[in-house]
């Protein structure tokens, strides 16, 4: 469940910089190019992880300066910025899912060994300990629905 929520949280993140990008991109001429062809997408938690972080680096670090420096040159310069911004918000997600894949890969996703924070993602009750409950004391959701407040979707450490 909290693997499922950052890339439902990301996805929706991603849906508005298309928007953003759409938005600014159907005044000008011509037809936009047919999206490039994506591998298949890994079954696998770890995996997806991986593919996911990977994609948002690339993103940011390759495509986003790329895309900005191109429309900049082409005169358009609220493209660019656009281009910017997302590549730092990308900046992020690749960050989040790095995060969750060392934890996941490394067994820390629900153990540590010290007490942490933990939230429940379904109804937001708070535990602290080494692990989560086996079920929330608010909702009864299982263990898979807390994350510790420092890997809550939209917050990256370090």
């Amino acid at each position: 469940q909290v693997i499922a929520h950052a890339f439902r949280f990301t996805a929706a993140q991603e849906g508005e910089h298309a928007a953003i990008l759409e938005g600014l991109l159907t005044h000008r001429d011509g037809d936009l190019p047919a999206p490039e062809d994506t591998p298949p997408l890994p079954r696998e938690p770890i995996e997806m992880l991986r593919a996911a972080a990977a994609d948002e680096h690339a993103s940011w670090d390759e495509r986003c300066p790329l895309y900005a420096s191109a429309a900049q040159e082409e005169g358009y310069p609220r493209i660019a910025a656009a281009f910017r911004r997302i590549g730092e918000t990308d900046r992020q997600h690749a960050l989040r899912f790095a995060q969750y894949l060392e934890a996941s890969a490394s067994g820390r996703l629900f153990r540590d060994a010290q007490r942490v924070s933990w939230v429940c993602l379904a109804c937001g009750q708070l535990h602290t300990g080494c692990e989560p409950p086996s079920s929330c004391p608010g909702c009864s959701s299982g263990q898979g629905h807390f994350i510790r407040t420092n890997f809550y979707p939209f917050s990256v450490e370090g």
